[in-house]
């Protein structure tokens, strides 16, 4: 290898440096032909390069030389002449929706390319992918790529070095964390990424391009993109691209209901104009008689005058009667209600007073605790070190979490979780990131005991939960869980802006 990681520093000469950040190095080069290529210098290992160099996608840039050595990854890649989206953006702003939606379906392309292979690119943003003048994207940038093992692949490796090296492997998928405001909450935490990873941060990089107002025919599909719990998010490639494609059928779909109204009141209107325009004109030719007839009418006019006349007196008289029998039922009936009992009164009034906001009942809120008596205790050989604690690991994919239901009718207001944690604690760092309409996650580690370890923690829901939804918190940025007594244990305070507090208490099982 240090033969390989000689030739590519020896045999290119630099032209510029293109990007430097720490000891990352991302230069243009010329070899002795004087062809351009780019040169990568990245401070990490265990990177898909190799394995790239044997792919070929025209959406990918072709890598010619990939070696490691001295703990850094070198690489040669094709040059792509053409401006990547961030410099689109800085100097015209917001992309129209069309465009956006062909960049993103040649970006499904290419992820899905990727996919088949394995490969997680975990950094899609705007100024990694680049577009050329004939409107092709290109994705660049695999500094923290990884390959995603087969779950078969996974276990046989469990039991081969058994589960304390395959936390490990878990661990250090996290190393690289990508980019904040891109990367997804379980690049942060302690949970492998995965294909799903991408998709959050193709969704957050469609919602830049379009700009945070945008809400149109990609709205659905940025959503579906960016749930911040994995399970709800977009699963695959065929299901982004159906998104993406969406036709005027799938509006029509969409608003079917309001659709119908309106066709029903179209329809209602024009029948009512053709009763009432029939109707009409046969009135209209009964009301023109012949003139014999006419005069005839009218000297019965003439003639019932005074019958009339007597009518409505009559009809005056009657009215006025009615109107005094009216007045004393009135007064009869409030009579009667003013001996009703008070707690009668009260529940009517109650029952007719508009919404005040407030989730009704401790009911229709719903909040359970998930995977706390699944740890598994491991070796302290990777940091952070906590003296006297039995250091535990989560299985893969049973990570703690609190997942919150409101089953109420109005829409959930600031909701949070509280953990107190008794004979056990938690080692992370503040984290928070921005969820779909305007929510943010974010998760709070405080009340550090002398081992540096948290023993309480505040999952918070920043926005709304809307009525008849559910939502998941989980613990975002934890580098260690640790068993610090005999009995631990968690306690849990639920609250909202508009909701009664609630409590649990868990039994933490470490084995």
């Amino acid at each position: 290898m240090q033969e390989a990681t000689r030739f590519i520093q020896d045999n290119f000469k630099q032209i510029a440096v293109l990007k430097e950040s720490g000891n990352s190095l991302t230069e243009l080069v010329m070899d002795q032909d004087k062809t351009i290529f780019v040169r990568k210098t990245i401070p990490y290992t265990g990177l898909p390069y190799q394995k790239l160099m044997q792919l070929s996608h025209s959406m990918l840039p072709k890598v010619f030389y990939a070696a490691e050595g001295e703990g850094k990854t070198f690489v040669i890649e094709q040059h792509i002449d053409g401006q990547n989206l961030q410099e689109v953006l800085e100097h015209k702003g917001s992309l129209p929706e069309q465009q956006v939606q062909n960049i993103a379906l040649q970006l499904c392309d290419g992820l899905e390319y990727l996919h088949e292979h394995n490969i997680i690119h975990r950094d899609i943003k705007p100024s990694n992918v680049i577009i050329q003048k004939n409107g092709a994207v290109r994705l660049i940038d695999f500094g923290a790529a990884r390959v995603l093992r087969a779950k078969s692949e996974h276990a046989g490796e469990e039991n081969a070095k058994g589960a304390d090296e395959a936390n490990i492997i878990q661990e250090q998928d996290t190393r690289i964390l990508g980019t904040p405001g891109y990367a997804p909450p379980e690049q942060y935490g302690f949970a492998p990424t995965d294909y799903r990873s991408d998709y959050y941060a193709l969704g957050m990089t469609l919602q830049t391009l379009l700009g945070k107002e945008y809400k149109g025919t990609l709205t659905k599909a940025i959503r579906r993109c960016v749930e911040l719990d994995p399970e709800r998010r977009i699963q695959t490639v065929a299901e982004l691209r159906n998104l993406l494609q969406a036709h005027w059928y799938d509006a029509v779909a969409e608003y079917k209901t309001v659709i119908a109204l309106l066709l029903c009141v179209l329809l209602g209107g024009a029948a009512w104009w053709m009763t009432s325009g029939g109707n009409r004109a046969a009135t209209e030719k009964a009301a023109l008689p012949s003139t014999t007839v006419m005069t005839q009418e009218k000297k019965n006019e003439i003639k019932q005058q005074p019958v009339a006349a007597q009518n409505e007196k009559e009809n005056a008289e009657i009215k006025k009667g009615n109107s005094k029998e009216v007045t004393q039922t009135q007064a009869k009936t409030s009579k009667e209600n003013l001996q009703k009992p008070k707690e009668i009164l009260s529940k009517n009034v109650t029952e007719t007073q508009p919404s005040t906001g407030a989730v009704p009942k401790t009911a229709a809120v719903e909040f359970i605790g998930n995977n706390w008596s699944n740890f598994q205790k491991t070796e302290q050989h990777l940091g952070p070190q906590v003296a006297g604690a039995d250091k535990a690991v989560p299985p893969a994919g049973k990570l703690p979490q609190v997942v919150l239901t409101n089953n109420s009718n109005t829409e959930l207001k600031n909701p949070k979780v509280e953990l107190y944690f008794t004979d056990f604690g938690v080692v992370g760092s503040n984290f928070s990131a921005e969820a779909w309409g305007g929510r943010a996650a974010s998760t709070m580690y405080a009340n550090k005991n002398a081992k540096g370890v948290s023993q309480q923690v505040t999952l918070k829901l920043s926005g709304t939960l809307p009525a008849h939804e559910w939502h998941r918190l989980s613990l975002f940025g934890v580098s260690g869980y640790y068993k610090t007594g005999a009995n631990p244990s968690v306690r849990m305070v639920f609250s909202a802006d508009n909701a009664p507090a609630q409590e649990k208490s868990y039994t933490i099982e470490v084995k």
